[in-house]
């Protein structure tokens, strides 16, 4: 009797050892910046700010976040960026660190 009660003992600690791991798996520990749905875009002319956090240990997803002035105050709102706007956004963020630092905006360098 005693072999008994001490697989039953084991399998019950073991399983419930399970069910507590099975909820981890899959990024149940992921502490992502957006939660939910992220939008499909947002009107150009509110955007202020725009923040890109790329693939990391605590989120397995890159993430474009978006300052936008409203009447109401600051709104910080997730972009998709798999979207149009979220892919122009990447793009255009992709193009800003491929500059030369001696570059200057707006004007012609002079050739000597």
């Amino acid at each position: 009797m005693n072999a008994a009660m001490l697989i039953l003992l084991f399998v019950t600690v073991f399983g419930l050892g399970m069910v507590q791991c099975a909820g981890l798996v899959g990024g149940g520990t992921e502490r992502c910046v957006c939660q939910g749905k992220p939008q499909r875009g947002v009107p150009r002319k509110l955007i202020q700010a725009v923040q890109v956090f790329p693939e990391s240990l605590m989120c397995a997803k890159t993430e474009i976040v978006v300052t936008l002035q409203t009447p109401r105050g600051k709104v910080h709102v997730c972009i998709d960026p798999k979207g149009t706007q979220g892919r122009r956004l990447l793009k255009k963020r992709q193009q800003r660190g491929q500059k030369r630092p001696n570059q200057k905006r707006g004007k012609k360098q002079r050739k000597q």
